[in-house]
Parts: structure tokens; sequence; C-alpha cells
């Protein structure tokens, strides 16, 4: 009959998870993980599961918590748990201060930053979106190539971020386009 297996470790990262198991393995202490296509398929199942449990046969549990202790890059010996601060809950009672001395940039809103935003970076910001509509509607993609062009043409500042997304909105639409013809255009024009 088989050994019981019981958990040595829990982790949340498929990435750790392998690396201590090959770590016991080539110890020689045989080691699986479970629920590591789960939790390593979609990050946000692995809390749902309870993180990718390492097992280990309950013969060779404290040989194997021992070397992971010593060969886990920044284990370095047992972690002594009593002294990590996990704070207090918060409780419901208590009043929230009605100024914060907190960083005013940090408490804008999105109301306040689309105030901020120039013109051409508000159409930049809107040339994805079309994008995706032209793909369902083929006269949409024409009017985001408009909106391309209005990008582009304009002397108003245009961040680094909107820069990124007026390229590649731009490679979009030139392949939609480029697309809708070859397929929609041509044949129905008879040239193919």
């Amino acid at each position: 009959m088989a050994e019981e297996l019981v958990t040595a470790a829990v982790f949340g990262d498929q990435t750790q998870a392998i690396a201590a198991r090959l770590e016991l393995e080539a110890a020689g202490i045989p080691a699986f993980l479970l629920d590591e296509n789960i939790a390593g398929g979609l990050f946000t199942l692995a809390t749902a599961v309870g993180g990718i449990k390492l097992q280990v046969p309950e013969s060779r549990l404290e040989e194997s918590l021992r070397l992971l202790d010593e060969r886990i890059p920044g284990g370095g010996g047992p972690t002594d748990w009593s002294e990590v601060d996990v704070g207090q809950p918060e409780s419901d009672d208590e009043e929230v201060p009605e100024e914060t001395t907190a960083d005013p940039v940090m408490l804008t809103t999105p109301a306040l930053v689309d105030e901020e935003l120039t013109e051409r970076e508000k159409r930049a910001e809107n040339l994805v979106k079309a994008w995706i509509f032209g793909l369902l509607f083929a006269p949409i993609m024409l009017f985001a190539l408009w909106q391309l062009i209005g990008v582009m043409g304009s002397d108003e500042r245009l961040g680094p971020k909107y820069r990124r997304q007026t390229k590649l909105a731009a490679v979009m639409i030139f392949v939609g386009l480029s697309v809708w013809f070859l397929f929609c255009v041509l044949p129905c024009a008879g040239f193919v």
C-alpha cells in the first residue's frame, strides 16, 4: 500500500512550486504538486483552490521541510512567523479624518484626469475603440482612419502612453482596411 502524502508547502506562484519540487526530487525525495494545473493555468484561481500544494510522503516530511528551508532562495532558514506584523483588522466604529495629508496628485479623480487631456490625446484614446467597432461595421473603420489622420496631423501634446496607442491603432487600422479591401471590395468589383 502506498504511503499517504502530506502537504509540505503551499505556493501562490507556479514557478516557485516547480522549483521546490525539483529541489526535493534532486535530493531523492518524491514530490508532487497538487492543483498545479488549475492554479497555474489562471492565476486568479490559485487563491480559490488554496494555492499550489507541494506534497511529499508523510515519512519524509521533516527532511523535506529542512531541505526547503536550506535551498529555496529567500529562505536561508526557517521563518519565524511570530515576528511578522500582519496588521490589525479594520473596525467599523473608527471615524475617517476629514482632512488628509496625502499627496494631491494621488487624490485626482478620473474626471480631473480627463480634463487635463488634450484633444489629440482624447482622439488617440478612442482610436482602438473605433478600430474594434470597425471590425464589426466596415464604414466605422474609415472613421477610425479619419481620426488617426487627425491625431497624426495635430500639433498638440501627445503623451507617451497615447503615442503608443496611436502607433498600435495605426497598424491595426491599416491591416483592417487592407483585409476589408481584399476580401470585400475586390471580390465585389470582380477583380478577384
